[in-house]
């Protein structure tokens, strides 16, 4: 019996990365989401009750620097908000709100390179950091499991949530590997 898959998918979590299993989902039922005020990539206030209101949120926690998943889970939050969106007037359309939980290296100005090389539309996609506090805080408050290990490098739990125009949570994703025909419908439930 080999252990190798095992050892390789605990080196992946370790580094931020996701093991090979699915992400689950859970439905919202009827959760307000807890609110928050950070800053986005250009440096303007973002309160999610006040800017995220009246546009369904897929609400996803990452950090720039990430080796492993994080860009796979902002690529299948894109994607579903993207068929989501499709017919809709844009201030309906699906938002992609990537709250970055390592604000020591995810300052605005690299938030704003980040969208730049991964030609991120502005439309779409919203990248969010702030202080320390108010940033831990928010992670507090929805519940994300993020350390660091012994070399300083970010273990985290993955997290994506629906949001409606109103602000209940229609459902949380919990780990990469989200079946975007589900996430999908579930942004598409948000949006009526």
């Amino acid at each position: 019996m080999s252990f190798r898959p095992l050892v390789l998918a605990s080196a992946l979590f370790l580094a931020g990365g996701a093991a090979a299993q699915p992400a689950t989902r859970k439905d919202g039922r009827g959760e307000k989401a807890p609110d928050f005020t950070l800053v986005t990539e250009d440096g303007k206030v973002f309160t999610l009750g006040q800017d995220g209101r009246g546009r369904p949120i897929l609400l996803t926690f990452i950090f720039t620097s990430c080796p492993g998943a994080c860009p796979l889970v902002v690529d299948e939050c894109l994607e579903a908000a993207r068929a989501a969106g499709r017919g809709r007037p844009a201030r309906n359309r699906p938002l992609v709100v990537a709250l970055s939980f390592d604000p020591d290296v995810d300052t605005p100005k690299r938030l704003r390179e980040h969208m730049a090389e991964n030609k991120f539309k502005r439309s779409e996609i919203v990248f969010l950091t702030g202080g320390k506090d108010a940033v831990d805080r928010a992670v507090h408050d929805w519940e994300v499991n993020v350390g660091r290990d012994e070399k300083g490098d970010i273990f985290h739990g993955f997290q994506t949530a629906v949001i409606d125009r109103g602000g209940t949570i229609v459902a949380r994703y919990y780990g990469a590997g989200i079946d975007v025909k589900q996430l999908t419908a579930d942004v598409q439930a948000a949006g009526r």
